[in-house]
């Protein structure tokens, strides 16, 4: 993403004042805000039509990061968040910090480490996480690209990035995977 089309300490600015913005990932477009502020997440959720039982993703800058706000780390998603090549985002144990509206049922978070430069000087400068969910309504397809977002998804939001609307950015959704306790990966999503 090419932050010199966006103004970063503006949309930092934004997220603090509990905007929701549309914005390209190292996957798929998608709506973010603030993960700990819950009036913006349950914003995202009425957005999307989403069932409220369906937490969010959380997408952080750094490993150390996520440490603050999951339980033990498993040593092996470490090194997988670090070294995989692939986005992907990992069903852990939620940590006692993390706000109940972040936590699924289950008592697990999902964590992603943003392969994204972009995205991490932003959350680097917001110094928290930030919650991202695929731009769509739930149940319609998820867009692959800016072109095949809505109308109604963008009238909704207080900032859409201005870097990577072009065709031809298409990607897809991040793996999704799990460890049980034995420490052997469950892909959920490939």
């Amino acid at each position: 993403m090419n932050s010199e089309l966006d103004n970063l300490t503006k949309i930092v600015k934004l997220l603090d004042k509990g905007a929701v913005v549309l914005c390209p990932t190292d996957t798929i477009w998608g709506l973010s805000c603030d993960a700990m502020n819950l009036s913006s997440v349950r914003r995202i959720f009425d957005i999307k039509s989403r069932d409220l039982d369906k937490p969010l993703i959380l997408l952080f800058s750094q490993v150390s990061e996520i440490k603050k706000y999951v339980k033990d780390l498993h040593p092996r998603v470490e090194d997988l968040l670090i070294y995989y090549q692939k986005p992907v985002t990992f069903i852990h144990r939620a940590g006692p910090k993390l706000p109940r509206h972040l936590v699924n049922k289950d008592g697990t978070v999902a964590i992603r480490l943003t392969q994204d430069d972009t995205l991490r000087e932003l959350i680097d400068d917001l110094g928290r996480p930030i919650v991202s969910t695929s731009a769509n309504i739930q149940g319609e397809p998820s867009p692959t690209g800016y072109p095949e977002i809505t109308e109604k998804v963008k009238s909704q939001v207080d900032y859409i990035f201005k870097a990577r609307r072009v065709n031809g950015t298409n990607v897809s959704a991040s793996q999704i995977i799990k460890y049980d306790k034995d420490g052997q990966l469950i892909f959920i999503r490939e």
